[in-house]
This record gives structure tokens, C-alpha cells and sequence, in this order.
């Protein structure tokens, strides 16, 4: 029985399907709001169950229908928003890199260069792969297995990420991938002070000074570099974090001081924001699954 975190309608859940292969299993039903631009540190495998969405991911803006499937590689910035007042039903893999590293190699597929994003284009539409994907993820919500949340019928789940990374591979040489772009050093500059300094207050005229241009120079060079504004940045690097501290057992309170929100109820939106979830429903999770970070 799968267990609900949050009202019957969203929950994240703690699947391991063996040799350390941990992911998150996310659940959103019935939402309406938007999305606000942010970015993960984690490989996110989407399945769109109902509902139509205006995505943007790096920039791009595309239409997100009910039966596609959503791959953003870690860093990517992405917004989305309803399209036509429809309510999303969506359900998500959250992978780590190291998890994602490891399936590469024990399914042979080539990254083929560092600087090629794994995942060339953000929607994926095969209506065998769509159908893998739910499958696979209804039957890691329903199997709750032992107590550690270990799913006994693993083959599900390595048939579908198999399918997808191949047909991520053959995509990419079918586009010939070109290396990313090099960042200007003021905006480097920046992303720096940003990442070494995220858990502390700061200002957009602090980053400012940095990258030694005026505000809205800085936020439209960086949103034009990174697709995402500084402040958001900053935004997610701290919900990145918050994910981990929770995990690991500190209350949203803690969570909050440690990481410069001005106050819990701040945190609470912000994350909200971003994961679909609350931080008491996210830390509840892995409470829940006895595992910690």
C-alpha cells in the first residue's frame, strides 16, 4: 500500500531496487499552480498522467502533454505552468548522478563526452516507453517491500531506465551534440559567490559588486547564461540543501535558520515551491523509511 505523505495527493516515497540503486518515487495529483524556474542536482524522470503544461527548460519553452515523458538533467533550469486549467497528474524518478552513473555502466551506454547533457531534448514521446514508466512507478508506489522500502520485483525499473537511455544515446548522435558553452567570467564570478555563499543572507547588490555590473545587467547576463535569474539561483542551491538536512533529520526550524530564510514560513513556500511538497511532508518520508542522508 503505498503511503501517503500529504492529503492523498502528494507524496514522495524511498525505493531501493538493489546495489545501492536508491531513488525517490514523487506523486503530485491534482495540482494547478505553477512551477517557478529552479533547477535540481538529481537526474528527474517525469511521467505526465493528466493535464497539459507550458514548459520552458533552459530557456526553450515547449508544450508538456498528458502521456509524455520529462527528462531534465541535473542543472538544467525549468519553469512550468497549467496550460489550459487542466490539473497535472504527474508522477517523477528522482535520481542521483552516482545512481545514474551506475546504471550507464551496467547498461553499456555511452555517455560519449563530459560536456553532453545525458538527456538531449527535455520530452520524450514513445507510447511503449510512457507505458514502462507507469508501470514501473505504480508498482514501486504499491511494493512497499521490507521496512528499508527494497522493491522485490526490480526488473520493471531496469527495463524502462534500459529503454530510456538507449533511446537517449541514439538521440544524441542523431543531433550531434555540440559542447556547451563557455559562461562569461563575470557570471562565473558570481555563481561562485552564489554557491560559497548561499546558506548566508545576501543581496542582489551583493552579487552585483561581484560580477561588478548593475542589477539588471547582472540578472538579464545571467538569466541569458544560466536560463534561470540570480535570486532564483540562489533559491535552489538552498532547497538543494534543505533536501539533504532534512533527510538527515533536522526540523524545518533548523532547516530554515541554518540556510538564511527569513522565517520557517518563507522556507515552507520556497520549497514548496520547487518540490511540490512540504519540508515537514519531505522529512516525514524519510522518517517513515527508517533511512536517513
Amino acid at each position: 500500500m503505498q503511503q501517503d505523505i500529504e492529503s492523498g495527493a502528494r507524496s514522495v516515497l524511498l525505493r531501493d531496487y538493489g546495489s545501492g540503486v536508491a531513488v525517490e518515487l514523487c506523486t503530485l495529483f491534482g495540482v494547478i499552480e505553477p512551477f517557478p524556474s529552479h533547477f535540481h542536482d538529481y537526474y528527474m524522470v517525469g511521467i505526465v498522467a493528466g493535464g497539459n503544461r507550458r514548459l520552458t527548460v533552459c530557456g526553450r519553452d515547449y508544450d508538456l502533454r498528458s502521456g509524455d515523458l520529462l527528462v531534465i538533467n541535473p542543472g538544467d533550469p525549468h519553469s512550468c505552468e497549467s496550460a489550459d486549467g487542466t490539473k497535472l497528474e504527474y508522477r517523477s524518478f528522482s535520481i542521483p548522478s552516482s545512481v545514474m552513473d551506475a546504471l550507464l555502466a551496467d547498461f553499456g551506454v555511452s555517455r560519449e563526452g563530459v560536456q553532453v547533457p545525458l538527456f538531449p531534448e527535455p520530452i520524450v514521446r514513445d507510447a511503449g516507453l510512457f507505458a514502462l514508466a507507469l508501470d514501473c512507478h505504480v508498482r514501486g508506489c504499491e511494493e512497499a517491500g521490507d521496512v528499508d522500502g527494497v522493491v522485490e520485483d526490480a526488473e520493471p525499473f531496469y527495463l524502462f531506465f534500459e529503454r530510456l537511455l538507449s533511446a537517449s544515446s541514439a538521440r544524441r548522435r542523431e543531433l550531434g551534440m555540440p559542447d556547451a558553452l563557455p559562461e562569461s567570467e563575470s557570471v562565473a564570478s558570481v555563481c561562485r559567490y552564489i554557491e560559497q555563499g548561499f546558506r548566508s543572507k545576501m543581496t542582489l547588490d551583493d552579487m552585483a559588486q561581484v560580477g561588478r555590473m548593475g542589477r539588471y545587467t547582472l540578472i538579464r547576463a545571467f538569466a541569458r547564461e544560466k536560463g534561470i535569474t540570480p535570486y532564483r539561483y540562489l533559491l535552489t542551491l538552498r532547497v538543494i540543501e534543505a533536501r539533504s538536512l532534512l533527510a538527515g533529520g533536522e526540523s524545518p526550524v533548523e532547516v530554515a535558520d541554518k540556510l538564511g530564510f527569513a522565517d520557517q514560513a518563507h522556507f515552507g513556500r520556497v520549497f514548496k515551491d520547487i518540490t511540490g511538497v512540504s519540508p515537514g511532508a519531505y522529512r516525514a518520508s524519510y522518517a517513515l523509511s527508517g533511512k536517513k542522508r
